[in-house]
């Protein structure tokens, strides 16, 4: 019997398992796959649309327009983007929704792979050094002449959980927390915290995604009543993690329409 590295004594269960019924099945593409998927992950039933989409600021640098954008998905905190393009482009442009990593780094989201109107902090161009070669590549992107959406996903950012509504316990994590990584490069402490409690309290949102019927990757999105149709000007079909999750066209002077790039 093959040892699994995070199972051990349980190793066995997998072949228990996969005596039950086949494991990792390969699927064929098509609606009905695209369909199973979705119930595994716990989307909603619903029309996956914002609600109360708003334009926060813009601004231009380096080149590029970014525009901050927010909505609401129906619950918690208002999800927070920017969205990037090249300043002087004119008409339609190809779309990219770019994803930040999970990284184990909740502080923030779209930060991660974005340059916005104001400069980074520290341990961000650190992130940029170690993880993407010293460049914010949603940025990069746009500079090639596309117009990028860089939404915060669920549990990240501007959607993450508020470090005082963890469970009591999650404190005790700190223990080590100045022999950790997260204290060695350019975190500050508030930060190096924040990202510690979060990596204790995941496990718990995850059990609490389950018990109302979704999953984390899912985006906790909870299935209910259809919601009601929004303006014209929102980014349509977006979920609560990611965001628009339909190509989008750049509508002058500024602002996302729906439509195909």
């Amino acid at each position: 019997m093959a040892t699994c590295e995070h199972l051990g004594v349980y190793s066995d269960w997998v072949e228990a398992a996969r005596a039950q019924q086949a494991l990792y099945p390969i699927a064929p593409p098509g609606a009905q796959t695209q369909r199973r998927v979705r119930e595994v992950l716990g989307f909603c039933n619903g029309p996956e649309t914002p609600l109360d989409v708003r334009t926060e600021y813009t601004w231009e640098r380096d080149g590029l327009a970014g525009e901050a954008i927010s909505w609401w998905v129906g619950y918690g905190p208002r999800t927070h983007a920017w969205v990037l393009k090249p300043a002087r482009a004119t008409g339609p442009l190809p779309g990219v929704v770019a994803l930040h990593d999970h990284g184990g780094f909740k502080y923030c989201g779209k930060e991660k792979i974005a340059l916005g109107r104001d400069d980074p902090e520290p341990y961000i161009v650190a992130w940029w050094k170690d993880a993407y070669g010293g460049r914010p590549h949603a940025n990069a992107l746009a500079a090639e002449g596309f117009v990028v959406l860089v939404p915060d996903t669920f549990l990240w950012g501007s959607r993450r959980f508020p470090q005082a509504v963890m469970p009591a316990w999650t404190p005790e994590a700190f223990a080590g927390l100045d022999e950790s990584p997260w204290r060695a490069g350019a975190f500050s402490r508030e930060v190096a915290e924040y990202n510690f409690a979060a990596a204790e309290h995941e496990h718990v949102v995850e059990k609490y995604c389950n018990l109302l019927g979704t999953t984390i990757a899912g985006g906790g999105e909870p299935r209910g009543p259809h919601r009601p149709e929004l303006p014209a000007r929102a980014p349509r079909r977006a979920c609560g993690p990611a965001g628009v999750r339909r190509p989008l066209r750049w509508r002058q002077p500024g602002g996302l329409a729906p439509g195909h790039a």
